[in-house]
């Protein structure tokens, strides 16, 4: 769980502002005046394949914006060890689906958004 409604842990003696870009926070996706519920529930079966699935909420606003973007988001990843001599290399990947309320701070409209990745990791 992140509270980004209180900046005071993003100032600094040189950003005395915060690690701010007009007014929002850098460093969160979530940016300030939000906060972001994430849960994350995963498996692993034989030591090769993980799986999980996960759920994140988010609330972003700001006081310039007339509406508070809401997102819901679930998805779901996982990973299957391809060797596991010296390289470790592992194939995975996810799919994401999330829908936003109040999109880009505009009151009642809605948007859907679909993210499906495939990665491989190792080491060479």
């Amino acid at each position: 769980y992140a509270d980004l409604r209180n900046k005071a842990w993003y100032v600094h003696a040189l950003y005395s502002s915060g690690y701010t870009y007009k007014g929002r926070i850098l460093g969160h996706h979530v940016g300030g005046g939000g906060s972001d519920l994430f849960v994350d529930l995963g498996i692993l079966d034989t030591g090769r394949l993980e799986a999980g699935i996960n759920f994140d909420y988010e609330q972003r606003s700001a006081a310039s914006e007339p509406a508070t973007e809401k997102h819901y988001q679930l998805g779901t990843n996982w990973s299957y060890l391809i060797s596991r001599a010296g390289s470790g290399w592992t194939l995975g990947g996810g799919l994401y689906l999330e829908r936003i309320m109040n999109a880009r701070y505009n009151p009642g409209e809605e948007r859907d958004n679909a993210l499906v990745s495939i990665n491989i990791t190792g080491n060479l």
